[in-house]
């Protein structure tokens, strides 16, 4: 239906359909489908065929791991760089990937079939089981998730369980739900949802995702909302820059009125927040003076509806 909608409005062409059916109709004759007898569609592979298939999926695989580099500390107050891992560690490991080749393979790939672990490639390894033959099992803690949704209960499990064991590390292993789950949840293909989702982001509408984190959990009890008055008006971008490298200011606003600058600040406790003011917020070039409002409940946090 969505493709019919999409021809009706002009942004698909017949003539692109046609090319793309060729193209089907072209792989699905080299591979015999077309052939009277038809080809096996079995997901089981031949061993013959799982090797001829390594090296491409091995290079394919590497060439689209993106790399993340551990460039200084992340804590605020430690020299010690968290990556790389030296297997010395307490790992803690949870999230609904953790554990789920489905979801490693993702929405798009020839071995996903919802939750099936029939269809997993033999051999492959999860992030869980790739930690625990990297470290050995007995440096690693895991804390199994299935809700891929990644509600507030998981959230809550997570922090109890962290502060149980208390690790060295903590991965947690996300991700996007994939669209063919989003498409059996509300009854469309999953092409459907792919589609819709990239018209979305094309508009503007959708600019990504992001975790909603109850940061209580995380002893962070306290939001805190600070006007800052800047000596002169072309310091702005010298503090910004200044206070984004500040970890507890987690919103900036350049704003009208009396302030210059509109913050918002998390912290754990009163004299966390007085450290923050004075060691990190006042030392910023060109801030004369800060307003500070406490937040006693936060009673709405959505969008339009």
């Amino acid at each position: 239906m969505l493709l019919k909608e999409l021809v009706e409005e002009g942004q698909i062409s017949e003539s692109r359909i046609d090319l793309s059916v060729r193209r089907i109709l072209s792989v699905k004759e080299k591979l015999g489908l077309l052939d009277e007898n038809g080809a096996d569609l079995s997901p089981e592979l031949t061993e013959e065929q799982r090797e001829r298939l390594a090296g491409p999926s091995a290079k394919a695989a590497l060439e689209c791991i993106t790399l993340l580099k551990n460039e200084g500390s992340n804590a605020a107050d430690s020299d010690v760089s968290l990556l790389p891992l030296d297997g010395r560690e307490t790992i803690f490991v949870s999230g609904p990937t953790a554990n789920s080749l489905n979801a490693l393979n993702g929405g798009w790939s020839g071995t996903w079939q919802g939750k099936n672990p029939a269809y997993n490639n033999p051999g492959r390894l999860t992030a869980l089981e790739g930690l625990r033959e990297e470290f050995g099992s007995g440096r690693i803690e895991y804390e199994a998730l299935e809700n891929m949704d990644f509600s507030a209960e998981d959230i809550r499990r997570v922090v109890r369980a962290v502060k149980l064991s208390s690790p060295d590390v903590a991965v947690l292993c996300l991700g996007e739900m994939p669209y063919t789950e989003v498409a059996k949840k509300v009854f469309v293909s999953g092409g459907t949802v792919h589609v819709r989702m990239r018209k979305l982001e094309k508009m503007g509408i959708v600019r990504g995702t992001k975790l909603d984190i109850d940061y209580t959990k995380l002893g962070y009890n306290i939001s805190c909302y600070m006007g800052i008055y800047l000596e002169k008006s072309f310091l702005y971008k010298d503090a910004v820059k200044a206070l984004k490298n500040i970890p507890e200011v987690v919103e900036i606003h350049a704003i009208t009125g009396q302030y210059t600058i509109f913050i918002k600040i998390l912290c754990k406790d009163t004299p966390h927040f007085r450290e923050i003011l004075d060691s990190k917020i006042h030392k910023v070039k060109g801030i004369t003076r800060t307003e500070s409002f406490m937040s006693i409940e936060e009673t709405l946090k959505d969008g339009l509806s």
